[in-house]
């Protein structure tokens, strides 16, 4: 069996896959008997004598998928209760600087290896494990003596006060599970401290690979920052080191925006860029390629030190010593089996990886490259041929080799001529246009669903983007290099040096910038499930490598009759009726609300507020509203609804009025609207229909669903009542979809709840609600006796977070449960979604990344 390390890769892929989807040792075990069991079967009753030649083969990948399983769910264990008797405590820390140390604003950065931890800083135990340190700078805090706070860096010793976290995990559908992040750096836990609990800080003594690393990492920045200006500074040391912390806001997304940010990160191109010269080198100082080939090896070790083990790095330099490496042995590596033993190095030594961004764009673009790029870069050619006429005959005489224009005999001046000739022709202009642009076809192609479903966006000219800056990008890290060992010796070379440079980075920015403001340049866009996905990288896998490696021919028969068949299918499951389904995101101190209806039309009630109170939610509209609709597949709201003008409900809406397609918006008939003026702006700029809703009024969204109005009343009855008016006067919206309702109150007080229940008296539109939007985060100010015992939900949904206003009053909430009501928190079950056929609902809550099914029956 040809390249078994592919297959070996593949089933440890699969086997930690299924252990993070089932969490389960029983699953591995048990999926592993029955393939044992059926591969046995095939054996006993199988007439090829060929099947024995693989069997060996089979049981090695077997042997791989229980190893993927087995090791993440020990690590994954590990990782997650290493900390648990301690998660809320305060606690004091002892320990070492295990990463770079980050220091942004008023805070410091970075991940402890702990090796003690005591509850009363006195009686220490052994629990060693990686913890994350947020240092929160303040001013005169050094009351211990120490003035090294500045200076903290890799191997430092420190001793530490503060409450220790369990980090949270995925809290919304398609949100930032933050938990997931940090365990791949093995991190089990969190820490917000002041400066002043910091006990003591001692330098580092012992000398490690990964603090030389950090040494001349920040040695390269030092001389790369005093010899070009800041912008560029920033984008070179990105290029060279992976140090990110110079690249501005602007510059990341003009390169986001125009398909170029692969540039901004060291990747498997950089580590190209670094081998060539020093290869160039050694070759012309006369070394043999034994001894080159080591020192290269050596060189690029020591640049996964300098990069701080990025996946992509460690990728590309895995390959690159097999290639190295067979040069010296087998004379030559095969690629994908060079890529195949990294991923299994790589997940073998953290099987967390897998679940790293970089990781996975770095070994799909590279496999995508390995797999499709002689095929695309055959079609290109193909394709320039027929519309550029470039036939045959043409080609044939304009094919001389530049060695061969070269030949002995020629006088120098022909010899230099036939030598420009030919690097100029025709044929090797086009060989390198088809090159690089099969390249990143190759790579867009891998990558392009992971990118949709990490980043919710495409870059539709990033082919374009990257052909043209390809030419710069390998001068500027090759200048780049040399400025870098320059600077050591004077920093003077390296400035000089700099001057060129700072030309092509200059038009390296120019060019990400133009192409990012080219209208449409970005599409937003949403993956709705996992499985069009895996369809997706079937279908590829098979038209563009599987289909020309085997010379497959289709008819253009099969083409119509597939094509109708998917037709079919899309049909048949537009016909199966849908469920209206509503979901309270977790945002924090806030409120947000998405609802889809059966027949998909879509409605956002408010959008939170402007920051979260935890570490992965800095700002709701752009970090949790937005990729949850879009991971969705929702580009377009049919209706926005503001409930009222305070920022908790109204700030996250900005950027969703902003970035996605909104047909209309409603907002509380009342003149008082706070932040509200802001969204009628932006509909104003964007001809977004702005209506404004008051009691009576009915908004219709399908045929079996539509929102009773019952507040604000009307004018004659408007309340005013200081801070309170704007509460008072929230949108209260009744959503009836056949037998089931659903109450919104926005954040409606006392005052509006006795308007009510006045209004709602016997056999009112809201006695008795299946589920309840309990008004105000549970203020102590809503929720009387009176609203409850009227309303009697069988579920109520508080959405609150981290707060110090006391949401929700303990005294509401035993309001609710004495009635029996089922309450949910986003504070603490996360996103609560509600599913409903009109008859029965169903509850689903987000907890520990994993959904917690509730249902409740006989709803009518």
């Amino acid at each position: 069996m040809k390249r078994p390390l592919s297959l070996f890769a593949f089933t440890l892929v699969i086997g930690i896959l299924l252990a993070k989807v089932t969490n389960s040792y029983d699953f591995i075990i048990f999926s592993s008997i029955f393939s044992l069991a059926v591969l046995l079967t095939f054996i006993i009753f199988s007439k090829d004598k060929k099947i024995y030649n693989n069997v060996f083969v089979v049981m090695v990948m077997l042997i791989f998928y229980i190893i993927g399983g087995f090791e993440y769910l020990y690590f994954d264990k590990k990782i997650k209760d290493k900390y648990k008797d301690f998660a809320g405590e305060q606690v004091t820390i002892k320990g070492t600087i295990n990463s770079e140390v980050e220091y942004e604003d008023n805070k410091i950065t970075c991940i402890i290896l702990c090796e003690e931890i005591s509850r009363d800083s006195v009686s220490f135990q052994t629990v060693k494990g990686s913890i994350r340190i947020t240092v929160i700078r303040t001013p005169n805090a050094n009351k211990y003596g120490f003035d090294n706070v500045n200076d903290l860096d890799y191997g430092d010793q420190i001793e530490v006060t503060g409450v220790l976290n369990i980090p949270s995990g995925m809290r919304n559908p398609g949100g930032f599970d933050y938990r997931s992040y940090l365990a791949i750096s093995r991190v089990s836990a969190i820490m917000h401290v002041k400066e002043d609990n910091i006990i003591s800080i001692e330098a580092g003594e012992k000398i490690s690979f990964l603090k030389i690393g950090n040494f001349l990492r920040k040695s390269i920045v030092n001389v790369i920052n005093n010899s070009l200006g800041p912008e560029q500074a920033g984008l070179l040391n990105g290029m060279l080191t992976g140090y990110r912390k110079g690249i501005s806001k602007d510059i990341e997304t003009a390169f986001r925006a125009s398909g170029l940010s692969h540039i901004l990160s060291v990747s498997g191109l950089h580590v190209a860029f670094i081998m060539v010269p020093f290869a160039f080198i050694f070759k012309k100082s006369g070394i043999n390629r034994v001894l080159s080939n080591i020192l290269i090896t050596l060189i690029l070790v020591f640049y996964i030190a300098i990069t701080g083990l990025a996946p992509s790095v460690l990728r590309a330099v895995i390959m690159a010593v097999m290639i190295l490496m067979g040069q010296i042995i087998w004379k030559e590596a095969d690629t994908l089996n060079s890529l195949s033993l990294a991923c299994i190095i790589l997940l073998i030594s953290n099987p967390h990886l897998l679940f790293s961004v970089g990781f996975q764009l770095s070994f799909a673009a590279t496999l995508s490259i390995v797999l499709f790029n002689r095929n695309i870069n055959k079609n290109l050619r193909m394709l320039i041929k027929s519309i550029f006429k470039y036939d045959a005959e043409y080609r044939h005489n304009n094919k001389t080799s530049v060695k061969s224009r070269l030949a002995p005999g020629l006088n120098p001046r022909e010899a230099v001529i036939r030598g420009i000739r030919a690097y100029f022709s025709a044929e090797n202009i086009i060989k390198k246009i088809t090159s690089i642009l099969s390249t990143t076809i190759a790579a867009q192609v891998g990558i392009l669903p992971l990118g949709i479903m990490y980043f919710n966006e495409i870059s539709i000219i990033s082919v374009i983007s990257n052909l043209l800056v390809a030419p710069f990008t390998g001068i500027i890290m090759v200048i780049g290099l040399i400025m870098a060992i320059a600077g050591h010796i004077s920093l003077n070379i390296s400035k000089l040096l700099g001057v060129f440079n700072n030309i092509f980075i200059n038009v390296l920015i120019y060019i990400s910038v133009i192409s990012a403001r080219i209208p449409f340049s970005v599409l937003k866009i949403g993956i709705s499930s996992f499985l069009i996905v895996i369809i997706y990288y079937v279908l590829i896998w098979f038209f563009l490598w599987f289909k020309p490696k085997n010379k497959i021919k289709i008819s253009k028969r099969f083409y119509i009759y597939s094509g109708l068949c998917i037709t079919l299918i899309i049909f048949i499951v537009n016909l199966v009726p849908g469920q209206l389904e509503v979901t309270f995101l977790d945002v924090g101190s806030g409120d947000s609300i998405f609802i889809k209806t059966q027949e998909g039309k879509t409605i956002l009630i408010d959008g939170g507020g402007e920051k979260g109170k935890t570490e992965d939610q800095p700002n709701t509209g752009e970090q949790i509203v937005i990729p949850f609709l879009l991971d969705r597949g929702v580009t377009k709201l049919d209706l926005v609804v503001a409930s009222h003008g305070h920022a908790d409900h109204i700030i996250g809406l900005y950027s969703v009025l902003e970035q996605l397609k909104v047909e209309n918006v409603i907002l509380p008939d009342y003149k008082e609207g706070g932040e509200l003026n802001n969204i009628i702006d932006i509909c104003m700029d964007r001809n977004i229909k702005v209506m404004h809703c008051k009691e009576g009024d009915n908004i219709y969204l399908d045929k079996d669903t539509y929102f009773q109005v019952l507040n604000p009343p009307y004018e004659v009855n408007r309340m005013e009542n200081g801070e309170s008016s704007l509460n008072n006067n929230s949108l209260v919206l009744n959503l009836i979809y056949k037998n089931v309702k659903m109450l919104f109150t926005g954040d409606i007080e006392k005052e509006a709840e006795k308007l009510l229940v006045d209004n709602n008296r016997g056999e009112g539109a809201i006695t008795c609600v299946h589920v309840l939007k309990v008004p105000h985060h549970g203020s102590d100010t809503s929720s009387t006796m009176d609203f409850v015992e009227m309303v009697k939900p069988r579920v109520a949904v508080v959405s609150v977070g981290k707060n110090n206003y006391g949401h929700p009053s303990g005294d509401v909430l035993n309001r609710y449960e004495n009635i029996g009501t089922k309450i949910y928190r986003t504070d603490i079950n996360g996103a609560v979604i509600i599913m409903t056929n009109g008859k029965t609902i169903k509850v689903k809550v987000m907890f520990d990344n994993e959904y917690e099914y509730r249902y409740i029956k006989e709803a009518n």
